[in-house]
């Protein structure tokens, strides 16, 4: 344990006790000695971070005493308004530069994911029979069954398209990937073994579909089905799979922090991992209800379909990596600031 921490963590403690009876019955529900007690504990805990700052204490003691400072220093100065939700802000410049900081647990489902179908793929390719406990069911049969047909892969979806329309088609897909990425979220928090279930299953579904197509001599055409709405929709659920992985690490290894303390953190920035690909499954589900089921003119092309997907690709994790510097002079204000 860090002397530092386990000197201040009292402190600290009170002062969140003493905020959070204000939160809960306002400024009445404090006494005046509580409330010169939390002017006394707010200028510690401020001399504390910065101490921890300038010290390079664990980055998630600096979070949790900026955090707690800044909401006593709401309530001594009377700012008791909560910042608003600013969409510019978060998208052009929050959400990617919360991605790398979390990035590890992304690299991790990542990992996973790849890893799974990896496996699935090799177990397919040496027994089919393995389809039945690795792949969804029916779902082989399908793939099969088209890869049959000689069509191109963008009719791979004609039939759901005709019946849905684009709109339905997309709304239905959207929903579908989302609730994915929600249950690989949420059931991080049960020691992320929920989580790992979650993206180990969707890559052995994909691994084993593409070893489908290995058999069958056209895993070419079965990636060109998937491509052009794949790249993302699969990067927003390992996305979403690192937001659930960080939720059970924090759960086994709080760090210097208290668990309670350091899952509410950690749920912090996993809520944001969901706020940010909560558009990117949105994306993936209009492109496969849109440009997915295209099996004519240039997308009757595997060659077309699979450059399509690779474009995306590059676009999304170009902005993750570079977007906030990129594109957060879109939210700088263009007048200048009056002189002080």
């Amino acid at each position: 344990m860090d002397p530092f921490v386990e000197r201040n963590r009292p402190h600290w403690a009170r002062l969140a006790e003493l905020l959070q009876a204000v939160d809960g019955g306002g400024l009445r529900a404090l006494s005046p000695s509580e409330l010169e007690e939390v002017g006394r504990l707010y200028r510690q805990a401020a001399v504390h971070l910065a101490e921890a700052r300038t010290d390079r204490h664990d980055p998630r003691v600096v979070e949790h005493l900026n955090l707690l400072v800044g909401r006593a220093h709401a309530l001594v100065y009377g700012r008791t308004r909560r910042r608003a939700f600013r969409p510019l802000a978060f998208y052009t410049t929050e959400f990617p530069q919360l991605f790398r900081r979390t990035f590890r647990y992304t690299a991790a489902s990542g990992a996973l994911f790849l890893g799974s179908a990896v496996v699935a793929y090799l177990l397919v390719i040496a027994d089919p029979g393995w389809l039945e406990h690795v792949a969804p069911a029916g779902l082989a049969d399908a793939i099969e069954s088209f890869l049959g047909r000689d069509a191109p892969a963008g009719a791979y979806f004609g039939d759901a398209h005709s019946e849905l329309g684009s709109s339905a088609f997309s709304a239905l897909l959207w929903t579908h990937n989302l609730q994915i990425g929600l249950v690989a979220f949420a059931l991080g928090i049960g020691l992320g073994i929920g989580t790992v279930w979650a993206i180990a299953s969707n890559g052995a579904m994909v691994g084993s579909v593409i070893a489908v197509g290995a058999l069958n001599g056209k895993v070419g055409l079965v990636c060109a089905i998937m491509a052009p709405h794949g790249v993302i929709e699969l990067s927003a659920i390992i996305i979403s799979g690192g937001a659930g992985l960080l939720l059970g690490y924090t759960v086994i290894d709080p760090g210097p922090l208290t668990r309670r303390d350091a899952l509410v953190l950690a749920a912090r920035d996993a809520v944001k991992l969901m706020l940010g690909v909560a558009p990117l499954f949105l994306l993936a589900g209009l492109i496969e209800g849109t440009i997915s089921p295209v099996a004519e003119g240039l997308f009757q092309a595997d060659l077309a379909r699979l450059l399509f997907g690779a474009a995306t690709g590059l676009v999304l994790w170009g902005y993750l990596a570079v977007g906030d510097r990129l594109l957060g002079g879109l939210r700088r204000p263009t007048t200048p600031a009056a002189a002080p």
